[in-house]
C-alpha cells in the first residue's frame, strides 16, 4: 500500500482504501485522510458518502475525548478533509437528503 501511495499514478486509486483502512481508530482516520485525499483523489458517489459520514463519526468521538493541543491540530485535518469531500459533491452532484 505504501508504494502506491507514493506512486503519483497510483496515489489517486488507493488513498480512500488507505484512509478507509484506518477508519476505526478515528484520530489516525482523520490525520490519514487528510494526508492521502485530495481532489485528484478518484472515489464513488457511495464512497464520498461514506467517507463524509465516517469523517463526522471521528469528528464527534475525537471531540469528547482528546486534549486542546490534539483538537486544534485535528480540526485543522478535518476542514481540509471537508472541503475536498465537498468539492467532489459538488462535482458529482451528490445529496445528502
Amino acid at each position: 500500500m505504501e508504494i502506491a501511495l507514493n506512486d503519483s499514478t497510483l496515489k489517486p486509486h488507493y488513498a480512500w482504501i488507505e484512509a478507509k483502512r484506518k477508519s476505526g481508530n478515528y484520530k489516525e482516520f482523520i490525520m490519514c485522510a487528510s494526508k492521502s485525499l485530495d481532489e485528484s483523489t478518484i472515489m464513488s458517489k457511495s464512497e464520498i458518502k461514506r467517507a463524509t459520514e465516517e469523517l463526522e463519526k471521528a469528528r464527534k468521538e475525537i471531540e469528547n475525548i482528546i486534549n486542546e493541543v490534539d483538537k486544534m491540530s485535528i480540526q485543522k485535518q478535518y476542514q481540509k478533509i471537508k472541503k475536498v469531500l465537498r468539492k467532489k459533491e459538488q462535482q458529482l452532484n451528490i445529496d445528502h437528503k
